[in-house]
C-alpha cells in the first residue's frame, strides 16, 4: 500500500484532518479577504458604485455555487470515486465531460446577463446611478427623467436632474445637457448645487460657442453666494473668454493681481491661460 495511504487509513484522526483540512481553510481565507479588498476598492468610488456590485453580486454568488457546490462537489466526488477504484480511463473521461460541463454553463451565464442583464437589474431594484455604474446608462437615463419630472417634494429631483444633464454630456448632447442644468440651476434652493449648475451651463454655453450667453451666465454664476469651488472655474472661464477674445493684456493682468485668490487645484489652469497670454503679447521671459 502507498505509504501516503497508509498514512490516512492508519495515522492519528485528528493531525491527519489538520494536515488535510490546512490548504483548504488556506484557499477560503484568500478567497474571503480578496471579497474584503475589491468591496474596500468599490467603496472608494463611492456608495453607487457599491450598489452596483451589490445588484451583480447574487448573480456571481449563483454561479460560483454552481460551479464549486452543485456541478463541482458531484465531478469531484464521482471523479474521487473513480481514482479509489483505480479506474483512470473513467476519472480522465469525467475531468473531460467536466470541462464540457463547465463550458456550456460559463456560457449560458454569459448569454443570460448579456441579454437578461438589463430587465435582471432593474427587477431587483437598481435604478438611477447604480445602473449607471453597471453600464446601464439607458435605463439610468430613464430613472434619472422620471425622478426629474416628479413631485416637487421629491428628495431626489435635484440629484438626478444633475446626473441626467451629466450623462448627456457624456453621450454628446450638449444642447440637452444645457437645458437641464439651466432647469436646475432655476428650481433648486441648495445654493452650493444652483452655482454648479449655473457654472456647467456656462462652461457648456462655450462649448456650444454661445460666447455672449457663456460671458453673462459666468459672471452671474460667480457672483452667487456660498463658498463652492465652481466659483473659481467660472473665474477661470471668464478668462478663457477673454483669451479666446484677444483681450491677452486682461487675462495677464488678471494672473498678476489675483493668482494667491486661486486655490491649488485651480492654479496650473490659470497658470497655463496666463502663460499663453503673455506669449501672446511677446513677453518671451514671462512666459
Amino acid at each position: 500500500m502507498d505509504p501516503r495511504t497508509r498514512l490516512m487509513l492508519e495515522g492519528p484522526i485528528a493531525p491527519t484532518l489538520l494536515r488535510l483540512g490546512l490548504p483548504n481553510v488556506l484557499v477560503m481565507v484568500a478567497q474571503a479577504a480578496a471579497g474584503l479588498i475589491e468591496t474596500w476598492f468599490v467603496g472608494k468610488l463611492g456608495t453607487d458604485a457599491l450598489a452596483g456590485m451589490a445588484l451583480v453580486f447574487p448573480a456571481v454568488m449563483l454561479m460560483q455555487m454552481m460551479s464549486a457546490g452543485a456541478m463541482g462537489g458531484g465531478i469531484a466526488s464521482a471523479i474521487a470515486r473513480a481514482l479509489g477504484a483505480r479506474k483512470r480511463e473513467d476519472a480522465d473521461a469525467l475531468v473531460f465531460h467536466a470541462l464540457v460541463i463547465a463550458l456550456l454553463f460559463g456560457l449560458a451565464f454569459t448569454v443570460t446577463l448579456l441579454l437578461g442583464g438589463r430587465w435582471l437589474y432593474a427587477e431587483m431594484g437598481g435604478t438611477g446611478r447604480s445602473l449607471e455604474a453597471l453600464g446601464q446608462k439607458l435605463d439610468a437615463r430613464i430613472t434619472y427623467e422620471e425622478l426629474s419630472t416628479s413631485a416637487e417634494n421629491n428628495p431626489f429631483r435635484d440629484a438626478s436632474r444633475l446626473s441626467l444633464a451629466l450623462l448627456f454630456k457624456e453621450s454628446g448632447r450638449t444642447a440637452d445637457a444645457l437645458k437641464q442644468a439651466l432647469a436646475l440651476e432655476k428650481e433648486t434652493e441648495n445654493p452650493e448645487l444652483k452655482v454648479e449648475a449655473a457654472v456647467r451651463a456656462g462652461l457648456w454655453m462655450m462649448e456650444l460657442e454661445q460666447g455672449v450667453k457663456a460671458e453673462k451666465q459666468l459672471r452671474e454664476a460667480s457672483a452667487l453666494p456660498g463658498n463652492s469651488k465652481w466659483r473659481e472655474v467660472a473665474r477661470l472661464g471668464l478668462l478663457r473668454l477673454q483669451f479666446d477674445a484677444g483681450k491677452y493684456d486682461e487675462v495677464y493682468a488678471t494672473f498678476t493681481a489675483s493668482q494667491n485668490e486661486f486655490s491649488a487645484e485651480s492654479r496650473p489652469d490659470l497658470v497655463l491661460l496666463a502663460a499663453n497670454a503673455a506669449r501672446q503679447l511677446g513677453k518671451a521671459t514671462e512666459a
